[in-house]
């Protein structure tokens, strides 16, 4: 009982979760457990990087990193990330896999563009559009196991 009751506490707080995907990886890998806390304790924003969780028109959860901001000018061109005419440095993914076709776009009032570490192997904004800021469930902070790591 007092489990429980520590457990239904916590979860007011925090997303406990378990990757299920490898469009994370390096930072994450399939299998992982991580925890998120609650979007209302990041006062509902979130910064250019932050690794959110949130959840898909029909209901999956998803696993990805924040990386254009609302009203920011993104531009992949050559592989490479742009960001109001500023090319964002990602040292967490590895430089050959980003083979996103050119775009560009500005973010909507409210909503976040995100994409997996795993370039290569994410379906994220760049298939399914920006992320409404009502959708996401909470900014991760922590992976458990293996390897605990915070972020």
């Amino acid at each position: 009982i007092t489990a429980f009751l520590i457990y239904g506490i916590l979860s007011v707080f925090f997303v406990f979760s378990t990757v299920n995907q490898s469009s994370m990886y390096p930072t994450f890998k399939d299998g992982n457990f991580i925890v998120a806390t609650r979007r209302f304790l990041s006062g509902n924003t979130f910064e250019r990087g932050d690794i959110v969780l949130f959840k898909s028109d029909d209901g999956r959860v998803f696993i990805k990193r924040a990386i254009a901001l609302s009203g920011d000018r993104l531009d992949v061109q050559e592989g490479k990330v742009y960001i109001n005419n500023k090319e964002f440095e990602e040292d967490y993914i590895d430089d050959d896999v980003l083979t996103t076709p050119s775009m560009s776009t500005t973010i909507h009032e409210d909503c976040y563009f995100v994409m997996g570490d795993n370039r290569y192997n994410s379906i994220d904004s760049r298939d399914f559009g920006e992320v409404d800021a009502s959708r996401i469930i909470g900014r991760v902070r922590m992976r458990i196991f293996p390897n605990t790591k915070v972020f």
